[in-house]
């Protein structure tokens, strides 16, 4: 016998995560997407942004997916489980939500910075790696 309520709920889960991770490519206009396929000397921020958003989008969603999944996978088995955890289990999905779009508003106001740090990175690699070859 399965259990229905836990079936149910793992779907909520599944539909969050899928919302999540495909939330940045489906929020994309045109413009924002002309704007990141140019090319840029150093790099392009926008395309960074939009990178880092996809990412953080992958990082909270996937884990969504896979908990919706392993519920329905549990209610399939009917494994009794109290009607109170289910409810705790659905209430959980608002302080997730929050931290998650905590976390991508973290994101979106460091971005610059982030940007500007990974850009001298690789720019002072770079120059560590054409003055060995002069000295070769």
């Amino acid at each position: 016998m399965t259990n229905v309520d836990l079936v149910v709920l793992g779907l909520g889960y599944d539909i969050v995560g899928v919302f999540i991770i495909a939330r940045t490519f489906a929020a994309a206009s045109l413009w924002d997407l002309r704007i990141q396929s140019g090319t840029y000397y150093g790099g392009s921020q926008a395309t960074f942004l939009a990178l880092w958003l996809q990412r953080t989008d992958a990082k909270w969603g996937f884990p969504f997916l896979l908990l919706g999944f392993a519920f329905q996978i549990v209610g399939m088995y009917g494994v009794p489980v109290p009607s109170d955890w289910i409810a705790v289990l659905w209430m959980a999905l608002l302080p997730l939500w929050g931290a998650y779009d905590e976390h991508k508003n973290y994101v979106l106001r460091n971005y610059e910075t982030r940007f500007k740090l990974l850009t001298e990175k690789r720019d002072e690699q770079s120059e560590r790696k054409k003055n060995q070859n002069i000295g070769t």
